[in-house]
């Protein structure tokens, strides 16, 4: 049986999914479908899953099989995710990261949400910097990214 609880955040930029319960290599691949089903239905590539107060950890084994297989489920919905992980599983989740990196993911694990957020959104945060640096423009008339719950601290 699958046990876990998921909630999904839709910002402007991207979704934050926030899962809860037992990590198990059913639940990983069951999260990975649903995080490609959500930024499809919001039309978002962009996905920060926090995983950081789920127990558990798949084997190394399971986590490099499904790390590998990423594409069956992301492909054409995921441009970049960071996971986010408790300190105590940091090397599993590091090493799920090289797996998907050297798969050619744009994949990144971290510990702390605003680390995440910052690499996840920086390079749209420097594409809007420039944009309104170059047409004077204000944040709230560029398209799809006005609003302050999205726009990061160091913009």
């Amino acid at each position: 049986m699958v046990s876990y609880t998921t909630q999904v955040e839709v910002q402007p930029a991207c979704l934050i999914m926030r899962a809860r319960g037992t990590l198990t290599t059913a639940v990983d691949r069951k999260l990975d479908s649903e995080v490609a089903e959500a930024c499809k239905l919001h039309k978002r590539s962009r996905v920060l899953i926090d995983i950081s107060r789920m127990k558990g950890v798949p084997t190394t084994l399971e986590d490099y099989q499904t790390a590998s297989t990423l594409g069956e489920r992301w492909a054409n919905h995921v441009e970049r995710a960071a996971i986010l992980d408790s300190p105590e599983y940091a090397a599993e989740s590091h090493f799920f990261e090289t797996v998907a990196v050297n798969r050619g993911y744009v994949l990144k694990a971290f510990t702390r949400e605003d680390e995440a957020l910052q690499w996840l959104l920086g390079d749209l945060a420097i594409a809007v910097s420039a944009k309104l640096r170059d047409t004077g423009d204000t944040l709230d008339t560029v398209e799809g990214l006005s609003g302050p719950r999205w726009v990061p601290r160091w913009f």
